[in-house]
């Protein structure tokens, strides 16, 4: 096989790899993420095709502890650090790095681009003793949604959402929301990379 035959195989293999990537995002990443009261967990789920996991993350409460597994590895308990001296506070005082918050996150918003998503599902099977009570769930509700539309503006577009009740469905007590990517991710993930770069201009260091 000469150079020329090996060329067009490295040519071919790549316009079949950028293919299988235009395919999976056409169709989209589904991301879940399930809340079980009972069990204290949050778990993140990301798939491709609707079925093949690509990505998990599972944080939880034991026994006032908090563990947390990412995919399929092990699970790990989250720790604190342990064993800070006083003279670990005094070297550490020397070099302060102080990150201006506010207008951090105020930059962010203003940078912010507008993400348009096409669906979104959130099925919740909270079991509320009385109407007081479903009435205060229903209320804080649409707070929060009026809260998150206030601060976005119009930076935040969701086509189609559904809230449904599925306590008839489930013994679990939470909820679980599904949202698609699919050609807006590449704009999350440049975003993403403008918010690591932007944050040194907001963060200053105090040399004492």
């Amino acid at each position: 096989m000469n150079a020329q035959h090996i060329n067009m195989w490295c040519i071919f293999l790549l316009l079949l790899i950028i293919y299988c990537v235009f395919v999976i995002i056409s169709y989209g990443f589904r991301c879940e993420l399930r809340g079980d009261y009972d069990n204290m967990s949050l778990c993140l789920r990301i798939y491709i095709f609707d079925w093949i996991e690509i990505f998990s993350f599972k944080i939880f409460l034991h026994q006032n502890n908090f563990y947390y597994a990412l995919n399929k590895g092990q699970i790990k308990l989250i720790r604190g650090k342990i064993g800070h001296t006083e003279q670990d506070n005094i070297k550490d005082d020397k070099d302060i790095a102080k990150t201006n918050y506010y207008a951090y996150f105020a930059r962010i918003i203003h940078d912010m681009p507008k993400l348009v998503f096409n669906n979104v599902q959130i099925m919740h099977s909270i079991d509320f003793d009385n109407k007081m009570n479903r009435v205060l769930f229903d209320q804080g509700l649409g707070v929060a949604v009026s809260i998150l539309k206030a601060v976005v503006y119009d930076k935040l577009q969701v086509k189609n959402i559904q809230i449904s009740d599925i306590r008839e469905k489930t013994n679990m007590r939470g909820f679980i929301a599904q949202i698609r990517f699919d050609f807006v991710l590449f704009k999350i993930l440049f975003f993403m990379l403008h918010i690591i770069a932007m944050k040194r201009k907001y963060t200053s260091k105090s040399v004492k």
